[in-house]
């Protein structure tokens, strides 16, 4: 029998993609927020974000509540996201979030470098939504 041979191209060698380690931190983050179900009371959220008029991939958007956990999603190539409030649990309970959007959320080496949003949408954020019950969706037309 012969021994397998492993070479650069071969899958156990690859390194993980960008979209792969962003896919895996959302999902450490979902998880050590908690698990969770309806008796949290989470409203469906969802939406688009945009900046100078064009759909925004691969952002992270999280609304951050006064009290207790946040919820987060991450953008797709149109720019959509949908909410998670946990690793089984879409949503967010109904209250007022402070939003922050960023696309250099993956490393902190390399933040300076991914970064599309201004600091206006993130660290120094002025953007806020109510999440009421029922279905939200939260558009945000983000812009230089």
């Amino acid at each position: 029998m012969k021994t397998p041979t492993y070479n650069d191209r071969s899958p156990l060698r690859r390194q993980p993609t960008a979209s792969t380690l962003s896919c895996l931190m959302l999902g450490c983050l979902l998880a050590s927020i908690g698990c969770g179900g309806p008796k949290y009371g989470a409203m469906p959220v969802e939406g688009t974000v945009t900046l100078n008029g064009a759909p925004l991939p691969n952002a992270r958007v999280m609304l951050f509540p006064k009290a207790g956990r946040p919820a987060a999603g991450i953008t797709d190539d149109a720019g959509h996201y949908v909410l998670a409030y946990t690793v089984s649990v879409t949503g967010t309970p109904p209250g007022t979030y402070r939003v922050e959007i960023s696309t250099a959320y993956e490393t902190p080496e390399l933040a300076n470098k991914l970064e599309k949003v201004p600091s206006k949408y993130n660290k120094e954020t002025e953007l806020s939504v109510d999440v009421v019950d029922g279905n939200n969706v939260f558009d945000f037309e983000l812009t230089d």
